[in-house]
C-alpha cells in the first residue's frame, strides 16, 4: 500500500512533511514477518516484527481507528470537515526511514518536532493486532531505545495513571496522565530515552528489572487480581426452632404445589419452558424437579423432599405425588412432638422401626394382578383414563408381562400400537443394489448368516474365504460392519448383480463403544463372533465358523430387523441380566435409556406405542400419563396390587397399635404415633381435590372394617374398590412408605444448616483503554 502524500511540516529526525491534518501509513504484520516494500520475491530479507512496528505519529484533534488492508493493520485518522484537507495517495511520497537501532542524539538546534506530532507505539503498549490489551511482542522490549516510535513500552494499560517512560524521550513533559497515554492532551516528545516510569504515587520503579520471559506473564496476573473468591458460610442454628421452621415452610411449599396433582380430580400445573411451548403436567416428580426457591434454606427443605419423589421414580416409576404428601406429614407431625421437648433421635427411631414393620403387613394385603386388572392398574395410574390402560394391557397381552414396551410420540392425534418382532436398529443397506424387492425397496432373507466385523473392510480379498464358503453353501449372507471402502463394496454389489451371491451389507449401529456392545448384543443373538484385532481374530483367516444364524433379516434403506432363531435364548437371557445389572449400577439417565434400549433390543419382541396429541403441549402431557401408567403395570407384575384410592395406607394406620407394644421405650412409641397419623394425609388430600371434607372421608371409610371398602373419588362413592378397579401396585405403596420415612428421618434429625452467603453481582469493569481511541 502507497504511503499517503504529506506536506507543510518537516519532522527533525526524518524530514519527511507532515502536517496536522494529514496522517502517515502505519503497518502492523497480522501474521508475524513480511517482506520489504518493492523487494522481490529472489530472495530478499525479511523485515522483523519490530522493524514493521512503527513509522511515525498523528496529528491530535482527530480520531484515531484501525483498518485491515491484506495482512496489514492500518491506523488512520479522521478529522472533523473543518480541519481535514484532502488526502490523496501517491507513489512519488518520499518513503520513511527504517527505525534506529540505537538512541539518537538530539539534533543541534533546540528547536523541538513541531508542536501537536508526537509519536505512536501502538504494538509497543501491550495492543494485539485487533487492538485489545495483551503483553507486548519480545521486539519491541528488544529492540529501539529512544527514536519516534520507541518500542520499549511494556503492556501498561492506557489512561491508568501508571506511565512507561521508557516508550519516549521526554523533552518536555506537563503531567503523569499525558505520560500514560499517547492519545490524550498535547505534549511535546523529545528525542531521549527516559530511564524509568513513574507510577501514580511519584515513586520510581525500574522496567528493565523485570526479565523479558516474566513480563507478558506478570501482566496476566495483574488481570487476575480483579477476581475475589469468598467462601464464607452462613449458619442457622435451631436453637429457637427457627431453622427447622424454615425448612418446613420449604416442604410445604413443594408438598402444596405437588399435591394439586393427586387423584382422579387432580388438577394440572403450568411450568414455564425457556425454549418452546409451556409445559402442562400432571406427573409429581416433574412438578418438583422444576422447584427452585428464592430462600436458601427453604430451598433446602425442598430438595430434601423432593429426594422421596426422585427416588420412588427411579425404582417404583409411579406414587411420587404420595411419597411427597406423606413426607410432608411425617414431618408436620414430628415438628409437633419434637418442639414439644421430645428427644428427636428416639423419635426418628421410632418411625424406622413402624415403617419396616408396616411394610411387611403390606405384603400381608397384597395379590398376585390377574390379566383382567393390568389395565385397571394402568388407568388408574393415568388419571382415570381407561384408554390408555386398555392399550398399555394389550401390548402387555401381546409381548408378555416380561416383554418390552416402548414410548413414541405419535405423528397423528390417535394413539396406536404396533408390535416388532426381533432386534431392530436405525441402520439400513449400504447400496440400494443389494435390494430383493425393487417394488418396497426391501432386502429380506430368511435362514441367513451374519458376519460381524468391527472395523472398517478396506479390501474385498479378505473376504474371499467367507464368500467362497457362501457360494459353495448357498445361503444368504448379512455383513455388518464398521464401514466398508469402495473397492470392497464394488466387489460385492458386482457378485450380487450376476447371483452369484445373495448378499447385502450395512454399517454397525452406534459409534465408539456402543458400537462395540451392539455388535456383541448381536452375536449374543445370533450365535456368531466378532472379528477384532483385540482378540487375535483377522477377517482374511476367517471362515463359516464365526458365522452367525438368523432366522430372518429384513433390510429397508434406514432400518434393519434380524430376527433369531432361539438356539441361542439362554445366552440372551443372562446378557439381558448382565445388561440390568450395568441399569442399576448406572448414574446418568441418559446411561440407563441406552441400557434399556439394549434389552429392548435383546428380547426378540417389542410392543411400541405410538402416543398422539392435537398439540405439542397435550402431547407432552399424555406421554408423561402414558409412563406412568406403564411403569405402574410392569410394578404390579412383579409385586402384585393392593386396594387404591389412598385407601391401603390408612387400612395399615390401624395397625400401628399393634406395633407400639414391640418398641423399646414412649419416645418410639410416640414415633409410631406420628407415622399413624401422616397416614392419613394422602386420603385426605385426594378427597380435598375432589371437593370433599377429607376428614369425614376418613372416618367413614374406617367404620367399616372390610379392607377393601373405600372412597372413590372418582364417582363420589363408596364402594368396593378392588371390584371398582382403583387398584395400586403393591411396590409404589411399599416404596412410598419407605422413601418417605428416610426423608422424614434426616429431616427431625437435622439441627444446623449451612449455607453460601450470596455475594452481591460485581459491578462491570471500566474499560482499561477509556478514551484511547480504542473502544473496543
Amino acid at each position: 500500500m502507497p504511503p499517503f502524500r504529506v506536506s507543510e511540516a518537516t519532522t527533525p529526525a526524518t524530514g519527511v512533511k507532515a502536517s496536522t491534518d494529514a496522517l502517515v501509513e502505519v503497518c502492523v504484520a497480522r501474521d508475524g514477518p513480511k517482506r520489504r516494500r518493492g523487494a522481490s520475491s529472489g530472495g530478499e530479507a525479511m523485515e522483523s516484527e519490530a522493524e514493521n512496528e512503527m513509522k511515525l505519529g498523528f496529528a491530535p484533534d482527530g480520531d484515531f481507528k484501525w483498518r485491515w488492508s491484506g495482512s496489514y493493520l492500518i491506523p488512520f485518522l479522521h478529522l472533523p470537515p473543518t480541519q481535514s484537507k484532502p488526502l490523496t495517495r501517491t507513489r512519488s511520497a518520499p518513503a520513511l526511514p527504517r527505525p534506529q537501532p540505537y538512541p539518537l542524539r538530539p539534533p543541534s538546534s533546540s528547536a523541538g518536532p513541531p508542536s501537536g506530532i508526537r509519536a505512536i507505539p501502538p504494538r509497543c503498549r501491550g495492543l494485539s493486532a485487533l487492538g485489545r490489551l495483551a503483553g507486548p511482542p519480545a521486539s519491541c522490549i528488544a529492540r529501539c531505545e529512544g527514536y519516534i516510535g520507541a518500542e520499549r513500552c511494556y503492556g501498561v494499560p492506557l489512561g491508568s495513571g501508571v506511565a512507561a517512560a521508557n516508550c519516549f524521550s521526554m523533552g518536555t513533559q506537563t503531567n503523569k496522565e499525558n505520560m500514560a497515554s499517547p492519545f490524550g492532551a498535547t505534549s511535546t516528545v523529545g528525542l531521549m530515552a527516559a530511564p524509568s516510569g513513574i507510577v501514580s504515587d511519584k515513586k520510581p520503579f525500574s522496567l528493565s528489572s523485570i526479565s523479558l520471559a516474566d513480563r507478558p506473564r506478570h501482566v496476566r496476573l495483574q488481570r487476575k487480581c480483579n477476581f475475589r473468591v469468598k467462601a464464607a458460610k452462613e449458619l442457622y442454628f435451631n436453637k429457637d426452632g427457627s431453622a427447622t421452621k424454615k425448612l418446613q415452610v420449604g416442604v410445604n411449599k413443594l408438598a402444596d404445589l405437588v399435591g394439586v396433582t393427586l387423584g382422579p380430580k387432580g388438577r394440572n400445573v403450568v411450568l414455564e419452558s425457556k425454549y418452546g411451548s409451556p409445559k402442562i403436567v400432571n406427573d409429581g416428580v416433574t412438578v418438583a424437579r422444576e422447584v427452585e426457591l428464592e430462600d436458601p434454606v427453604e430451598n433446602i427443605g425442598a430438595k430434601l423432599v423432593r429426594q422421596a419423589a426422585a427416588k420412588t421414580n427411579d425404582l417404583a416409576g409411579d406414587g411420587t405425588t404420595t411419597s411427597v404428601v406423606l413426607a410432608q406429614g411425617l414431618i408436620a407431625e414430628g415438628v409437633k412432638v419434637i418442639a414439644a421437648g421430645a428427644n428427636p433421635v428416639q423419635i426418628t427411631r421410632g418411625i424406622e422401626k413402624t415403617a419396616k414393620a408396616l411394610v411387611l403387613e403390606l405384603k400381608k394385603m397384597s395379590k398376585e394382578v390377574e390379566d383382567s386388572e393390568l389395565a385397571d392398574v394402568a388407568a388408574v395410574s393415568a388419571g382415570n383414563n381407561y384408554e390408555i390402560g386398555n392399550m398399555i394391557a394389550e401390548a402387555m397381552s401381546k409381548v408378555g408381562r416380561k416383554g418390552v414396551v416402548t414410548l413414541e410420540e405419535g405423528r397423528s392425534s390417535e394413539n396406536n400400537l404396533y408390535v416388532v418382532e426381533g432386534m431392530q436398529f436405525e441402520r439400513g443397506y449400504i447400496s440400494p443394489y443389494f435390494v430383493t424387492d425393487s417394488e418396497k425397496m426391501t432386502t429380506e432373507y430368511e435362514n441367513c448368516k451374519l458376519l460381524l466385523v468391527d472395523k472398517k473392510i478396506t479390501n474385498a480379498r479378505d473376504l474371499i474365504n467367507v464368500l467362497e464358503e457362501a457360494i459353495r453353501g448357498q445361503y444368504p449372507i448379512l455383513i455388518i460392519a464398521e464401514d466398508i471402502e469402495q473397492e470392497a463394496l464394488a466387489t460385492l454389489v458386482v457378485n450380487k448383480l450376476r447371483g452369484s451371491l445373495k448378499i447385502c451389507a450395512i454399517k454397525a449401529p452406534g459409534f465408539g463403544e456402543r458400537k462395540t456392545q451392539y455388535l456383541d448384543d448381536i452375536a449374543i443373538l445370533t450365535g456368531g463372533t466378532v472379528i477384532r484385532d483385540e482378540v487375535g481374530l483377522t477377517l482374511d483367516k476367517a471362515d463359516n465358523t464365526v458365522l452367525g444364524t438368523a432366522a430372518k433379516v429384513v433390510l429397508t434403506k434406514e432400518s434393519t430387523t434380524i430376527v433369531g432363531d432361539g438356539s441361542t435364548q439362554e445366552e440372551v437371557t443372562k446378557r439381558v441380566a448382565q445388561i440390568k445389572n450395568l441399569i442399576e449400577a448406572a448414574e446418568q439417565d441418559y446411561e440407563k435409556e441406552k441400557l434399556n434400549e439394549r434389552i429392548a433390543k435383546l428380547a426378540g419382541g417389542v410392543a411400541v406405542i405410538q402416543v398422539g396429541a392435537q398439540t405439542e403441549t397435550e402431547l407432552k402431557e399424555k406421554k408423561l400419563r402414558v409412563e406412568d401408567a406403564l411403569n405402574a403395570t410392569k410394578a404390579a407384575v412383579e409385586e402384585g396390587i393392593v386396594v387404591g384410592g389412598g385407601c391401603t395406607l390408612l387400612r395399615l394406620a390401624a395397625k400401628v397399635d399393634a406395633i407400639k407394644d414391640t418398641l423399646d421405650n414412649d419416645e418410639q412409641k410416640v414415633g409410631a404415633e406420628i407415622v399413624r397419623r401422616a397416614l392419613c394425609y394422602p386420603l385426605k388430600l385426594i378427597a380435598k381435590n375432589a371437593g370433599v371434607n377429607g376428614s369425614v372421608v376418613t372416618e367413614k371409610v374406617l367404620s367399616n372394617d372390610n379392607f377393601k371398602f373405600g372412597y372413590n373419588a372418582a364417582t363420589g362413592q363408596y364402594e368396593d374398590l378392588m371390584a371398582a378397579g382403583i387398584i395400586d401396585p403393591t411396590k409404589v405403596v411399599r416404596c412410598c412408605l419407605e422413601h418417605a420415612a428416610s426423608v422424614a428421618k434426616t429431616f427431625l434429625t437435622s439441627d444446623v444448616v449451612v449455607v453460601e452467603i450470596k455475594e452481591p453481582e460485581a459491578a462491570p469493569l471500566a474499560n482499561p483503554m477509556d478514551n484511547s481511541g480504542f473502544g473496543y
